[in-house]
């Protein structure tokens, strides 16, 4: 019974905010990473563009391969890894409202 209740009140509290339109995570690896990887991952931009791969070369920097918001509301850089093997990417947000996720869209019967 106790559980139950728990699971209520979980469930509750979750209905009581209202749904977000960003998600930022970090992740890691190897003895919590030391010598290990590091991974970040962020979605704070709604998912309206089409994209491309690019291999720059800056002046000053490490070469990287990007991956592009060609479009949309916010173009520019999404994820990308550097010639050190420093990766980053975008990751979506769950809590996107049905209407506003590009697969949602595209499955709508």
């Amino acid at each position: 019974m106790r559980h139950s209740w728990l699971a209520v009140a979980g469930i509750t509290g979750l209905l009581a905010f209202p749904p977000v339109d960003a998600c930022t995570l970090w992740g890691a690896a190897g003895t919590a990473s030391m010598e290990g990887s590091l991974l970040a991952k962020n979605r704070d931009w709604k998912p309206d563009h089409a994209q491309s791969l690019r291999l720059l070369h800056p002046e000053h920097g490490y070469a990287y391969l990007g991956l592009y918001a060609d479009n949309g509301s916010e173009p520019g850089i999404k994820a990308g890894v550097n010639q050190k093997g420093l990766a980053v990417v975008a990751t979506e947000a769950s809590s996107l409202p049905r209407a506003l996720r590009p697969i949602a869209r595209a499955m709508a019967f």
